[in-house]
């Protein structure tokens, strides 16, 4: 025979309270969900390196999806159909351009006729061009810009007004990101 001792209410309801307010607890620190962050933009970038760019830029007003981790390298890199629709659902694409991600051109070329604001970062630079490049196909200027601090300086500057542009608001982030970029 099994005895089965009860306790007294009032012995359990100091536990309970801990479990309730344990879990309420950890409720709120869950982070962002969907509906908070379904109000706020979201920005697809193709690299890291520029994705650093963009969070500093952006700040809080919009989430940062980057597509391609750190040590990646661009030239081999294959979108997933993830990927693809991320950029098709994005409100600003950041591309590096020139054929760096070309996985992803006729993706972006997708999202930009479907409306997505596309913001090539190669536009905002002096791309060099060297007739002499024989390891990889940089007929159009070599895509590699990320290596110039004051050319990505440019970059943040020109993303800073096109995201303000596209109703992203970055207040003084772009400048501040541009200021620190030229001290590397």
């Amino acid at each position: 025979m099994r005895i089965i001792t009860i306790l007294p209410v009032r012995r359990l309801v100091p536990w309970i309270s801990v479990i309730v307010i344990g879990a309420v607890g950890l409720s709120a620190c869950g982070g962002n969900t969907d509906s908070e962050n379904a109000d706020s933009p979201t920005v697809v970038v193709s690299t890291a390196v520029l994705g650093s760019i963009v969070r500093e830029v952006v700040g809080d007003v919009a989430t940062v999806e980057v597509l391609m981790p750190n040590g990646v390298d661009p030239h081999g890199w294959e979108a997933s159909a993830k990927d693809i629709e991320a950029l098709s659902t994005a409100d600003f694409v950041v591309i590096n351009g020139l054929h760096l991600e070309s996985s992803l051109d006729e993706a972006v070329d997708e999202a930009r006729s479907n409306g997505v604001i596309v913001f090539d970062a190669s536009d905002h630079v002096n791309v060099i061009v060297n007739a002499s490049e024989t390891d990889d196909d940089h007929s159009d200027g070599d895509p590699h810009i990320w290596t110039d601090a004051s050319a990505m300086a440019d970059v943040a500057l020109a993303l800073g007004e096109a995201l303000d542009a596209a109703g992203i608001g970055t207040g003084d982030r772009a400048s501040v990101a541009y200021e620190r970029l030229l001290t590397l």
